[in-house]
């Protein structure tokens, strides 16, 4: 642990802005605008624990649809976490990580400890943070003081009083865009306590929260959403509707991203013109800033390898916004037809060893960390099963661990849950996400798939059809064939 700290702290004063002695009011107050300053209270938090601050200025949901900084903290002499960063764009959301304990045991990655919080530049916020033991930061009381905390105070409550209203209906997706009276009059009294951009922001996260869910829910399994009477009476409901105007500040609302991803989604499904072609649908039925970032956003979440070169190609030369330009080149990686580099990983005996000694097999990597319970679905489901109709071939099934402590992932290895020993297990040598096989390839969590040709060369990553067991099989049989 001393000697990880060792290796943090370096990092850890890199985020702190240093002023000059001698600074002009003029430029004291443009160093001011260009950053945030968070102070942590923990309660939950032991000595050494570090947080890691998540920011960026676009998200789609949950996930990030951009650029986005990762900073770490140690506590202080006063067991505060300070985190001061530099930002750019007027404001975006950030959350926090922890490494928590769920029952009588400490996850060994970090957790979100917060929602996703919008903020803007010049906040300065004191928060303190009460984790009840749950996996994810919804589940957390905060308490927010300072400068522009308001808008914190209002999220917090606001969010928890929109998730205790039920269903909507169609009329609600075509003419009403009304909120419950309960959150428009908490709204009404918030609104002069907060600046036009958040309280825009907040008001349309409010409005499609309820929306995406339930969309999100129709389009999830687009195959059942293809003979759903409420899908299609959905469709038709919106298309015969007038044509839907964005909200003011849509491009910063996470919700109002989150519904459209799923409206293209829909699109996909029923209109015969974008069949089966959710890109297509984003760059049919929207434009500007809101189009960059949905077609970044599906790079990270819905890309299919066959289109990705030519989709690839579209949203470049389409992508106007030059933030959003530059983070597109980021999802190279998932271009079909690349060689991954010959990365070194830790097998079970602690033995070092290159990704190239496979390279006379078909790779399946499996990307997973103790703790995470889609990883040990995964294996479930689909692993465990796929590699006994592929035994005696030439297919080798990696499965890595982006676990951090050595024998916790022995243990998890040796606990059948997410794996077993006769597959090739590794581990990322204590890197965790930071392992370049990581880090160059945004794997920055579990489960990921993805299917290496023989030579290293991608095949597929982390689609969806990587996930199911009889279209999985079939891919690995065709390679094979060939």
């Amino acid at each position: 642990m001393r000697s990880i700290l060792k290796t943090l702290i370096p990092f850890i004063f890199g985020t702190v802005i240093a002023y000059p002695a001698v600074v002009s009011a003029r430029h004291k107050q443009a160093l001011k605008k260009d950053s945030i300053t968070l102070t942590i209270n923990f309660l939950q938090a032991a000595a050494k624990d570090t947080l890691t601050l998540r920011i960026g200025e676009h998200f789609v949901g949950w996930e990030s649809a951009g650029p986005v900084k990762k900073y770490i903290a140690l506590q202080n002499t006063k067991g505060r976490y300070v985190f001061k960063v530099p930002v750019s764009g007027s404001g975006g959301y950030f959350d926090i990580f922890a490494i928590i304990k769920i029952g009588k045991v400490y996850q060994t990655n970090q957790r979100a400890i917060t929602a996703l919080q919008f903020w803007e530049a010049g906040d300065k916020i004191n928060i303190e943070i009460d984790n009840i033991e749950k996996a994810t930061g919804i589940y957390s009381k905060c308490k927010f003081e300072g400068n522009n905390a308001i808008k914190y105070t209002a999220r917090q409550e606001l969010d928890k009083l929109i998730s205790g209203f039920g269903n909507i209906d169609t009329d609600a997706y075509t003419t009403n865009r009304v909120l419950p009276d309960t959150i428009s009059k908490r709204l009404a009294f918030y609104r002069p306590k907060m600046s036009p951009a958040a309280f825009q922001v907040l008001t349309a996260d409010l409005t499609y929260t309820r929306l995406s869910h339930y969309l999100g829910g129709l389009v999830f399994n687009a195959k059942m959403a293809a003979s759903d009477p409420k899908a299609r009476e959905l469709y038709e409901a919106i298309i015969s509707a007038p044509k839907e105007m964005p909200p003011p500040n849509a491009h910063r609302s996470k919700m109002y991203l989150r519904y459209k991803m799923d409206l293209a989604k829909l699109y996909s499904i029923f209109d015969p013109t974008v069949k089966g072609d959710i890109f297509g649908s984003i760059v049919a039925n929207n434009s500007g800033i809101i189009r960059d970032i949905m077609m970044v956003y599906y790079f990270n979440a819905y890309y299919k390898p066959i289109d990705a070169p030519k989709e690839y190609s579209t949203a470049s030369r389409l992508i106007k916004n030059p933030v959003l330009s530059d983070h597109l080149k980021t999802y190279r990686y998932k271009l079909p037809g690349l060689q991954w580099a010959d990365y070194e990983l830790t097998d079970i005996n602690g033995e070092k060893v290159k990704l190239s000694q496979f390279d006379n097999k078909i790779v399946l990597l499996d990307f997973w960390f103790t703790g995470c319970g889609y990883c040990a679905l995964y294996y479930e489901r689909v692993l465990s099963r796929i590699k006994k109709d592929f035994e005696g071939t030439d297919i080798a099934f990696l499965s890595i661990s982006i676990d951090r402590n050595f024998n916790n992932w022995k243990a998890s290895v040796a606990s059948g849950e997410y794996t077993d020993e006769s597959v090739h297990n590794f581990y990322t040598s204590g890197l965790g996400s930071d392992h370049p096989i990581a880090k160059e390839n945004g794997i920055n969590g579990g489960p990921y798939v993805v299917l290496l040709n023989k030579g290293r060369i991608l095949s597929q990553y982390n689609t969806q059809e990587l996930y199911n067991l009889d279209q999985l099989k079939s891919t690995l049989t065709r390679m094979l064939a060939k």
